[in-house]
């Protein structure tokens, strides 16, 4: 790939990550102005819920900067934190 497209592609994963969490920021922020819970509570499950999908964010980007990632050597245990953290999270 040319490394313009290249620039381009990477820019075009930020971004499309960048508006995933700001719409999931946004629409979660709705649906807790829709609960009767205190004003303490909302903040501090909206503190959780909107960190952990961050934090699992820049963990899967370091983890990729990593070159951990690229190692076929060892696959599935090199997409076992980007795979099963987030079905554990779901299941659980």
């Amino acid at each position: 790939m040319d490394p313009p497209l290249y620039l381009i592609a990477q820019a075009g994963f930020l971004l499309l990550t960048l508006v995933y969490i700001s719409l999931f920021v946004r629409e979660f922020q709705k649906g807790l102005k829709l609960t009767g819970w205190d004003a303490r509570q909302k903040k501090r499950y909206f503190l959780t819920m909107v960190m952990t999908p961050i934090l699992w964010a820049v963990f899967v980007t370091a983890w990729s900067l990593s070159g951990r990632m690229s190692d076929f050597t060892l696959f599935p245990f090199n997409l076992m934190p980007v795979i099963v953290l987030p079905l554990f999270v779901a299941i659980f």
